[in-house]
């Protein structure tokens, strides 16, 4: 079910809007560019529930399972054996085993696209634990982009926030907003102040702040 704002969220979205100079106009477009990205996040989880990827070790196991080899050495075999026949008047023989043998090859065919899928379901499993892995979540990723281009084309405000010079948790409106506007969403899982400033920082300037963490962790 799509989440639509209820009095109380607008009410707390707006009053994050009181010292911007926005007009009624655009404070109904907020809300309708935010009801839209609600809807997108909340498709795309209800579709990453509902849709679970395989198993990876399942997945591996049947890859292994598939084995061509068997099939290789009976289709030598037959492939000799129709050598030994041919040119010696037996055609029945000739006929049947090239039938055999046609048969094979279309197995090995059959099996080899068969894992063909298999290992490109794999690769596409370890992109997806990439991606969700360490707790990262690209579906909330883009909601939080969208939250910020709201904020730089319909208010047209900074994408700036603040640090207090000896310490403490940033503060700002920018900060205020998207801890309003992710809570209808994310309820007590949306981010306290450091974590929204870190998501800004990143949202804003991707490759910055990569190279921040890296520095950190270094």
């Amino acid at each position: 079910m799509n989440l639509m704002l209820s009095d109380e969220h607008r009410q707390a979205i707006e009053d994050t809007l009181v010292d911007r100079k926005v007009d009624r106009e655009q404070v109904e477009q907020v809300f309708l560019q935010l009801e839209r990205i609600y809807e997108g996040y909340q498709a795309l989880e209800r579709d990453r529930e509902l849709n679970p990827p395989p198993n990876k070790a399942r997945l591996q196991q049947e890859r292994e399972r598939i084995s061509v080899s068997e099939l290789i050495t009976q289709r030598e075999n037959l492939c000799r054996q129709l050598n030994d026949f041919r040119h010696s008047g037996h055609d029945e023989i000739e006929q049947e085993l090239c039938r055999l043998i046609h048969e094979v090859e279309s197995e090995l065919s059959n099996l080899e696209a068969v894992r063909r899928r298999i290992c490109s379901h794999i690769e596409n499993l370890d992109a997806a634990i990439r991606r969700f892995q360490r707790n990262n979540n690209p579906h909330r990723e883009n909601m939080y982009i969208g939250l910020l281009r709201i904020w730089t084309d319909i208010i047209e405000g900074k994408p700036t926030f603040n640090r207090p010079p000896n310490g403490g948790p940033p503060y700002g409106p920018l900060i205020d907003f998207f801890r309003a506007c992710l809570t209808p969403i994310l309820g007590d899982k949306t981010r306290g102040a450091h974590g929204i400033a870190d998501i800004i920082d990143r949202v804003r300037d991707p490759e910055g702040h990569a190279k921040r963490k890296k520095r950190k962790t270094t």
